[in-house]
């Protein structure tokens, strides 16, 4: 029998029901150091080693802001692996009855925590790394969303998130060595190699690894499944909500961009220099400031004009065109990926709350005309396009009855675009090039709602991020409170009262699919002993997902893609989808200089202006819509 030797250093009964009911001090051995975490245990009882704030990579200060990790020296030193680190900088979050304040934070964050099963195995167990989701602009492994010990419990596995860089920190690009961009997927690259080294340290086989990921986290995972960088890190890949075609609404000179307009505001542009060297010595007058200063100029630049810094081509993790998918390469044995029934609608509600003048614009003007500026706006599509797009979502009823009718209809268009359409693109791709040396499972969670949700959206099918509660446990706590994390948000406990003994039994069903899913890449259909259908173009089935309704379905959850070819994808990639009734030009996104200078008293712009604005780059307002969707996992798990 293989078994994780530990050494126990005390032992403290806690007489809560909900949470855990013993706990050990447990110590492991990695190239970094030996660990000293916690055992806890399961809400059924079962033995989990948890390693909170491990190191992974030297902590990106100094000179090394902006730039790639750098991995850590050997070292056999005692780490406490006892206590949440803080998050990578990022403002705060500020969505409708809430404000997420972001005071836990730091540039030294490159931490992961370890929740492993302790059970006795003759076989090593199999390892997932998860990465979190917030549209690369928030994020925080410490949430209670991904507090893992009810999933190593229940699929017997390791599992792992680490955190990685965010917004300016993570994702900022001079095209140089001083800040060369992807800076926050080269450290989710240095997190898969310290799990690969390591995964038997903690019981766990490096032959069985799975990188999952949820909006952001399930974008970058698509990123990975195709980066020469990244292969052989992993063996299968899981997605919830997200892939990498929506990173096409990205400008490739976006980085660029931004890093002007920042640096505008906090005077480090040189007008005198060549455009080139202006870029790298903005990037370095932004290194000499502190955080809170770049932090309190973002804050000041978010809201409707926000600024999103995310990824780009950099020739290594992202080496070919993510709008030409069919020509990448996709190491990949087996797939599972999906979205929520009403992805979108969170989206939406969101967006209207964080700017009134949204809804005034559509009220006063017509919904439809609002709805149509929203596509060129948010989205680059031209006018004639807009103009048929949205009489593909809206009936001529619908359209005579106004305002309420029409925005009813806003949540499909945006689940189709955000999430449905590229997870239909990537898995198209991926059956195009690997045939069927990858298998691919396609979900489609239709309930239930977050109690979070339902109380400031109403009643509705799952959201955004109600995946999460189902595909990573959370659903079958009825209280956490563990010694790292001892507080309950009350937004998080609300949600966990509210979920029934029925929401529960599939959450284990869920959760023992995927760990068939992580062991053989075979699941059965969750409470079922038929196999999960496989995915292809020409059998799109797809497994719909709900407590005490799971059924498989012969029927894409969407018949719009072809709307949203021309913009997500390129060239003969979109071939095979039936172009717009109309014109498929693409408008450039309008990015709102001027506007945001005038606003933060800047007069002298015009002197100071970069060329770089001239070109089509700016990701504008844009991101809102998709920012805010990924990012509202904090909504439910706030808290500190």
């Amino acid at each position: 029998m293989w078994s994780l030797s530990v050494s126990v250093a005390f032992v403290v009964l806690l007489a809560s029901q909900q949470a855990t009911l013993a706990q050990e001090h447990v110590t492991v051995k990695t190239d970094v150091g030996t660990l000293k975490g916690y055992r806890v245990r399961s809400m059924e009882g079962k033995d989990i080693n948890v390693f909170i704030g491990v190191p992974f990579a030297k902590p990106p200060l100094g000179d090394l802001r902006f730039k790639r990790p750098e991995p850590l020296e050997p070292s056999d030193k005692e780490i406490d692996a006892l206590e949440k680190k803080p998050m990578c900088p990022q403002t705060p979050m500020k969505l409708p009855g809430i404000v997420l304040e972001n005071t836990f934070n730091d540039e030294d964050c490159l931490y992961m925590n370890i929740f492993a099963s302790a059970e006795s195995t003759e076989k090593l167990k199999p390892v997932m790394v998860y990465l979190y989701g917030g549209f690369f602009q928030w994020g925080d492994n410490n949430l209670g969303l991904y507090d893992g010990v009810e999933f190593a419990a229940e699929t017997e596995s390791v599992l792992a998130i680490p955190s990685y860089r965010v917004n300016m920190f993570g994702f900022m690009n001079s095209t140089t060595e001083t800040a060369p961009g992807n800076a926050g997927l080269f450290d989710q690259l240095m997190a898969m190699k310290f799990v690969k080294r390591n995964a038997k340290a903690f019981g766990g086989d490096p032959d069985l690894i799975t990188l999952a990921g949820q909006s952001a986290g399930a974008i970058s995972t698509s990123v990975h499944t195709s980066s020469p960088a990244s292969k052989g890190l992993f063996r299968r890949a899981m997605m919830l909500s997200g892939a990498a075609s929506t990173l096409a609404f990205f400008s490739e000179a976006n980085g660029q961009t931004l890093l002007f307009t920042i640096s505008n505001f906090l005077d480090c542009f040189d007008g005198n220099l060549t455009i080139g060297e202006q870029y790298d010595q903005m990037a370095k007058c932004l290194k000499t400031l502190d955080k809170e200063t770049l932090l309190g100029q973002m804050k000041k630049l978010s809201g409707a004009d926000s600024l999103a810094f995310g990824p780009g081509f950099d020739g290594e993790i992202i080496a070919g065109s993510l709008k030409r998918p069919s020509e990448l390469q996709y190491n990949v044995e087996d797939i599972m990926l999906g979205s929520t029934a009403a992805d979108g609608e969170l989206i939406v509600k969101q967006v209207m709350g964080l700017d009134a003048s949204i809804e005034d614009l559509a009220r006063n003007s017509g919904a439809d005309i609002a709805l149509r500026l929203a596509l060129r706006h948010l989205f680059g599509i031209n006018n004639k396009d807009a103009y048929s797009i949205y009489h593909q979502y809206v009936t001529d009823d619908e359209h005579n009855a106004g305002y309420d009718a029409v925005f009813q209809k806003a949540p499909r268009l945006v689940t189709d675009v955000s999430f449905d359409c590229p997870i239909k693109f990537y898995m198209n791709s991926v059956e195009k090039k690997n045939g069927k040396k990858t298998r691919i499972y396609r979900y489609a969670l239709d309930g239930p709602r977050a109690k979070a949700f339902s109380n400031s959206m109403g009643d509705g099918p799952a959201t955004h991020t109600d995946d999460v509660m189902f595909f990573l446990g959370i659903a079958l706590n009825k209280a956490m409170e563990r010694p790292w994390n001892p507080t309950n948000p009350e937004a998080l406990q609300q949600t966990l009262d509210g979920y029934t003994d029925v929401d529960r039994q599939f959450a284990k069903q869920l959760l023992a699919s995927i760990r068939d899913f992580m062991v053989e890449g075979k699941p059965s259909v969750p409470g079922q002993s038929t196999a999960w259908p496989l995915y292809s173009e020409a059998n799109p089935t797809v497994v719909h997902l709900a407590p005490g309704a799971v059924r498989a379905v012969n029927t894409d959850v969407t018949d719009k893609c072809h709307l949203w070819a021309p913009y997500l994808l390129s060239g003969d990639a979109n071939d095979v989808y039936d172009a717009p009734t109309t014109t498929t030009t693409t408008a450039k996104p309008y990015f709102r200089q001027a506007k945001i200078l005038e606003k933060n008293g800047r007069r002298n712009s015009k002197s100071r202006q970069s060329p770089a604005f001239n070109s089509s780059a700016g990701f504008t307002a844009s991101s809102v819509l998709l920012i805010v969707c990924c990012a509202v996992s904090r909504m439910i798990t706030a808290g500190r």
